[in-house]
């Protein structure tokens, strides 16, 4: 039996793997570091009855097997880490260009919400209304795949919940709270799955101040096609943007421009003036935040 030494930097350890070869002997493979253990280790594992040919090409296969599912899921790391760099740096169209690349290696739930978020935020950069629902719809499929690939992740939870409700914008009185019942099934998920993301609280916050700031006829007419539908209020709506606040100070401007409203909504125009300043205050540097300080500064013009 011939010990060999691997040709190359890898340092996994191959250390049981037998491999058959041509004229019936086996050879064993050793990587580097296990070459001085004694051949005789090796030689109890030749001679056990239970280990032929076909059961250690098994084994051989099984570990490789393992290694290269530790190397996929090494390099999914990698990918969702880039991913995120970027989206941070809020490069959008090279991220966009980036995980359609890495659909190749694997269409998981990780890198589907992922394009699924991408392609929301470049729809907020178009201005035909139907340009906008076609790619929430890409965005919408995306997220069906990822819901479908199994397991459960709260970002997917999450980012259901937006698109759905913005895929339902353009929709009837009826439509729209029929989606509305669904996104909140999709936040109380996402928050069930993890209670301290504060994106979520956030459009919670949102979910209670849309319906609490309804004209009461509206209120009416969605109690009487959605009778389970929850009595909602601004308190109910301060406290998930203030919950947003706590576990991440100042995290989004449009959270600070929300609260703003909450405060003007119950009638109390100091603290209304206070959030709207800040909400001026944070760095402008997406759609989103663009248009927080639009309408924080139209606020705080109406109020002086």
């Amino acid at each position: 039996v011939t010990c060999k030494r691997l040709n190359t930097t890898d340092t996994v350890l191959l250390r049981y793997l037998v491999l058959p070869c041509e004229v019936g002997i086996s050879d064993l493979v050793l990587s580097y570091g296990v070459n001085k253990l004694h051949f005789s280790t090796y030689r109890l594992w030749l001679e056990r009855p239970l280990l032929g040919k076909s059961s250690l090409a098994l084994l051989g296969f099984s570990l490789f097997s393992m290694l290269n599912k530790k190397e996929t899921e090494e390099k999914m790391e990698d990918i969702i880490s880039r991913a995120d760099i970027l989206y941070d740096d809020y490069m959008i169209d090279a991220l966009y260009d980036y995980l359609n690349e890495r659909l190749a290696i694997g269409r998981n739930a990780e890198i589907l919400w992922r394009l699924a978020r991408v392609v929301y935020e470049k729809a907020k950069s178009l201005k035909a209304a139907d340009d906008q629902q076609r790619m929430y719809a890409t965005a919408m499929e995306y997220l069906n795949e990822a819901l479908e690939s199994g397991g459960e992740s709260s970002a997917v939870h999450k980012w259901y919940a937006i698109l759905l409700n913005s895929c339902s914008e353009n929709s009837s009185q009826e439509d729209r709270l029929k989606a509305a019942l669904k996104v909140r099934e999709h936040l109380d998920k996402a928050l069930e799955l993890n209670p301290n993301d504060a994106t979520s609280w956030h459009i919670l916050g949102v979910w209670y101040f849309t319906f609490a700031d309804l004209p009461w006829y509206k209120r009416q007419l969605a109690k009487l096609l959605y009778p389970s539908l929850p009595v909602t209020t601004y308190q109910d709506a301060l406290e998930c943007f203030e919950k947003a606040e706590t576990i991440s100070p100042e995290f989004y401007s449009q959270n600070l421009l929300m609260i703003g409203n909450v405060y003007l909504r119950l009638n109390r125009p100091d603290m209304a003036k206070r959030y709207f300043t800040k909400a001026m205050q944070m760095v402008v540097v997406t759609a989103d935040d663009r248009k927080a300080f639009l309408e924080a500064e139209k606020q705080l013009k109406n109020l002086n």
